[in-house]
């Protein structure tokens, strides 16, 4: 029998342990020592955050920690909604959706 060969390619870029995240991730490139998932993130607050510091938190939780692409979480400034249509009322909120 033939034993099969194991090629492996070289990266560009060495996995290497995130200062934001630290989480081994591939750097976004050589002039960043960061990677491609908190550049991202740094780029969503610096156009914008809810204002709410639990809220800005919890969502670059889900980003960084994000396992399905369908599950991410980001902030969406009030401006940006569309037909917004009021649902529902109950305990101390109000339901509404928009798209």
């Amino acid at each position: 029998l033939i034993q099969p060969t194991q090629t492996i390619i070289e990266s560009k870029y060495k996995r290497s342990k995130c200062p934001e995240c630290n989480k081994r991730r591939k750097p976004l490139d050589e002039s960043h020592q960061i990677c491609h998932v908190c550049y991202k993130i740094k780029m969503v607050y610096k156009y914008g955050s809810s204002g709410n510091k639990i809220i800005d938190d919890f969502i670059r939780y889900t980003q960084i920690n994000l396992v399905n692409v369908n599950g991410k979480m980001e902030y969406v400034p009030y401006e940006q909604f569309i037909n917004i249509e009021f649902i529902a009322e109950g305990g101390f909120s109000e339901i509404y959706k928009a798209t």
